[in-house]
């Protein structure tokens, strides 16, 4: 349900998987990179239905770290 609500949403995902540390701490656990056009964009589907859903179910089975960052230009 979750990655059918990123992209219903305009999310794309960049990167899955286990992280690699380079340097300070890491959480345990896979490390998942999102893309949205906006903050305005990722506030709509975090505040979703689907997403509430999704959250719902996970935080059942998992604890989740989530963060949201401006991108810079290129």
């Amino acid at each position: 349900p979750a990655q059918k609500s990123v992209k219903d949403h305009g999310g794309e995902y960049l990167a899955a998987g286990p992280g690699t540390r380079v340097a300070g701490n890491l959480p345990e656990g896979p490390v998942v990179i999102l893309r949205w056009e906006s903050m305005e964009a990722l506030q709509a589907w975090r505040n979703s239905p689907e997403f509430q859903a999704a959250l719902k179910i996970g935080e059942k089975y998992a604890k989740f770290n989530i963060v949201a960052v401006n991108g810079v230009r290129q």
